[in-house]
């Protein structure tokens, strides 16, 4: 069962066509990439899951709605299916762990106790492997525990739908495994519908059920990562062969 599906999405800023006709569908519970060069649209193409921008023509399903058109409370009842790691994780330099990752749920879920916002923020650094780092400041934090806490403050939010940013920009090749890993777990334990954007092609042999690239604004090839690496497409060729992948990637 498709849980996001995105027809014919065409989007125009200025004169610039970022999005030319865009279709695809991402299947409940699957890991799903989006590949492409660096202003290629990827970005914009999350912008319109999360209805921050609106498509000039074509549609965009989320569990069978079109909310193409949805304001108010509409967009904001699909925007809490959804839940961001953002490539710089975005942590509030002010808070610590645990304020970060209650954060939302203060916000959000204003119902809740103070004893069940605890229990969820134990329970999520424990799924992230950050247990007891939870009176640390940002600032005591290394890259990869940063977005493990970004991870654990998205995942508290209990979304059905986990949207990842470049997760392992900027990381070393062992702690770019360790998100990888993360990302698998997180989707196969909470059953969760997950979106990865990025240009790791490591990160996509290690994660990824299926994968398009996104190409001058249209969708130039998808299947699953063995298909991709058998490509004749130009494009993905330069990909796979720029980069160094592993060999123990998921099947």
């Amino acid at each position: 069962m498709a849980k996001i599906v995105l027809k014919d999405v065409y989007k125009k800023f200025g004169n610039f066509e970022v999005l030319r006709g865009v279709n695809l569908e991402v299947n409940q519970n699957e890991v799903f990439a989006i590949i492409g060069l660096s202003g290629c649209g990827k970005s914009v193409l999350l912008k319109h899951l999360l209805g921050l921008v609106s498509a000039d023509s074509g549609a965009v399903f989320v569990d069978g709605e079109d909310i193409s058109s949805f304001e108010g409370k509409d967009i904001n009842r699909v925007r809490r299916k959804f839940g961001m790691v953002f490539q710089g994780a975005a942590l509030f330099d002010s808070l610590n762990v645990y304020e970060n990752v209650s954060f939302g749920l203060r916000r959000v879920q204003t119902d809740m106790s103070e004893a069940s916002i605890k229990q969820k923020v134990m329970d999520v650094l424990n799924m992230v492997g950050l247990s007891g780092s939870e009176n640390k400041s940002p600032s005591e934090l290394s890259g990869g525990m940063r977005k493990r806490v970004g991870l654990a403050r998205a995942i508290a939010m209990d979304p059905e739908i986990l949207l990842y940013d470049e997760p392992t920009t900027g990381l070393d090749p062992v702690l770019s495994r360790v998100i990888d890993e993360l990302i698998v777990k997180v989707n196969s334990t909470l059953k969760i519908t997950t979106i990865v954007v990025t240009h790791d092609m490591t990160s996509v042999l290690n994660v990824a059920d299926r994968v398009v690239m996104l190409h001058d604004g249209v969708i130039i090839e998808g299947g699953t990562p063995s298909d991709l690496q058998n490509t004749e497409n130009k494009y993905l060729k330069e990909f796979f062969t720029s980069s160094v992948f592993t060999k123990n990637y998921k099947e």
